[in-house]
């Protein structure tokens, strides 16, 4: 992975996927699907001064080659200075992608302009804006690759709902780290197929429900499995109500949810590893 630049947003090795030759590039974008042809990745400085309109921000949409592009390999959006909102990119014919990061851009919000990005091997948000949400998430599947372990990771950041991520039907790994304000995790009752599902670090969260349509956590290797832990204020583990096969569950230092219960819970759960430990007392 390259090493990120303070201000840039950076896409690498594009598809062709969508991109015709000069002759299918209206005239609005000038040959920016086949600079990225052309070349083997495209790199934009982000204007520091906050200017969110005019013709900076149409020269970084234009540059980044992404307006005709259905699929992209790797796009960071890194300490984006000056960035209010990805719709500001024209991102919005990607339907697809190998590694996206939405990451420390402190006046980014939220997700919205990436709303037809269906499918990404791998996906890390994590240090916005204060008030960052996840509206605009519309991930159905994050599988990895050959080189990518992949899945969708959300950490650091404040939110009350976590309920655009109901969109991911397929994922090979889920994590959930540090989101402050969140008491309840529930939903991702679509999600079918996983390989790790991570709960962690998660300040203000007293119940977890959902998942009920997971029937496996299983990988070739046997390193996938359920992870809870450590959440200081976990009351309550429910949800996963159809889980039947978990290489490994690993439930600990939830110092206020009921050990025996947990253990209750997952008893017909077939799995090699399961590590119960630094929770709470039986009540």
């Amino acid at each position: 992975m390259l090493p990120l630049r303070p201000g840039l947003v950076t896409l690498l090795t594009a598809f062709a996927t969508g991109c015709g030759g000069t002759d299918s590039i209206d005239p609005y974008e000038p040959k920016g699907c086949v600079a990225i042809e052309e070349r083997a990745n495209c790199t934009v400085t982000l204007p520091e001064n906050g200017d969110s309109s005019g013709s900076k921000w149409k020269a970084i949409a234009d540059a980044i080659c992404t307006s005709t592009c259905t699929r992209v390999d790797q796009l960071y959006i890194h300490d984006a200075q000056g960035l209010g909102s990805l719709r500001q990119l024209k991102l919005e014919l990607i339907r697809s992608a190998r590694f996206l990061q939405v990451s420390s851009s402190r006046q980014l919000r939220d997700l919205d302009g990436l709303q037809n990005l269906g499918e990404v091997d791998e996906l890390r948000i994590f240090g916005n804006h204060p008030e960052f949400t996840l509206r605009g998430f519309a991930v159905k599947r994050s599988l990895g690759s050959d080189n990518l372990f992949g899945g969708v990771r959300v950490s650091d950041l404040s939110a009350e709902s976590l309920a655009p991520l109901d969109s991911l039907e397929e994922v090979s790994t889920l994590v959930i780290r540090n989101i402050g304000g969140l008491k309840v995790l529930s939903g991702f009752d679509n999600l079918r197929v996983g390989r790790r599902v991570s709960i962690e670090d998660n300040p203000d969260l007293e119940e977890v429900t959902g998942f009920n349509s997971i029937e496996r956590l299983t990988s070739p290797d046997s390193t996938a499995g359920l992870d809870v832990g450590p959440n200081p204020k976990l009351v309550s583990l429910g949800g996963f109500a159809t889980l039947k096969h978990s290489d490994s569950i690993r439930i600990g230092s939830n110092p206020m949810l009921d050990e025996c219960k947990v253990r209750q819970k997952f008893r017909n759960v077939l799995t090699f590893d399961f590590q119960l430990g630094d929770n709470g007392p039986c009540r």
